[in-house]
């Protein structure tokens, strides 16, 4: 470096001679040039952590907030096991009254709807119907021979729910509305009668997520679907209430989650 500049210092004193000016002036300006590329080469560069402290740093854009309320609607098939013990009354006379045993089982389907809240709670909508059996005879009442049979093959029902999540995969509900419970009846005379018995339904239970989309609900139901209808032929008072208890698994695919 020192050599450098000597001999820029040397080049200097040549450049005001008389007769080299303009030569001097050349061989000056190529001379610093030339320091300025050696000076340029010894200097080292920034490394890269450097370079970062002066690059402009931006933050993350805050997450937007959770939606207040969501909606989840599912499908789903169930099987049930359902006990029942049907009342009589009015038969054979007005009056009387008795019970008698039924057991069976159904399968079916259901549909429904939830808003789901932040806080956990939930509020939806329900459709179900199912169809197998629900058998039981009434033998009489002491005194009086009566031969009774009675049949509840189908029901349907709409519920409305209110639920809670107890964590991210478990949730605990009840549930209530109308049902629609189709009966029919054979009396002593092999004479059947058939129809429609609306009443109404009220049921508890829980639903885990076992994998991804898909839950599995355990459910308890009690059924009265009324007793406004006369369902044996030729007793005119006749009123029966198929009251039941049914015991439902279901399985269920969620859509939403």
């Amino acid at each position: 470096m020192l050599r450098l500049v000597q001999s820029l210092r040397e080049s200097a004193e040549h450049s005001v001679r008389p007769g080299w000016a303009g030569t001097s002036v050349i061989k000056l300006f190529a001379r610093v040039v030339l320091v300025f590329a050696v000076v340029a080469a010894f200097i080292p560069s920034a490394p890269a952590a450097d370079l970062d402290v002066i690059r402009p740093t931006y933050s993350t854009p805050p997450a937007p907030p959770p939606p207040s309320k969501r909606l989840l609607c599912y499908a789903g098939l169930f099987g049930e096991g359902i006990v029942s013990h049907p009342s009589i009354d009015n038969v054979p006379v007005p009056g009387a009254y008795s019970e008698y045993f039924a057991l069976g089982g159904r399968g079916g389907g259901l549909i429904g709807c939830d808003v789901v809240f932040q806080s956990g709670w939930f509020l939806g909508l329900e459709g179900t119907a199912a169809y197998g059996q629900l058998k039981g005879r009434h033998a009489g009442v002491p005194g009086v021979p009566f031969d009774f049979e009675g049949n509840a093959p189908f029901e349907m029902a709409a519920h409305v729910r209110f639920c809670f999540y107890l964590d991210p995969d478990v949730n605990v509900f009840i549930s209530g509305g109308p049902s629609d419970t189709y009966f029919t009846s054979t009396d002593f005379a092999g004479v059947t009668t058939k129809g429609f018995n609306t009443g109404g339904q009220i049921s508890t239970g829980f639903e885990w997520r076992v994998w991804s989309a898909f839950k599995v609900r355990a459910q308890y139901v009690y059924t009265w679907p009324g007793s406004d209808s006369t369902l044996i032929t030729g007793v005119p008072l006749a009123r029966i209430n198929p009251t039941s208890h049914a015991f439902r698994l279901a399985f269920l695919r969620v859509f939403g989650l």
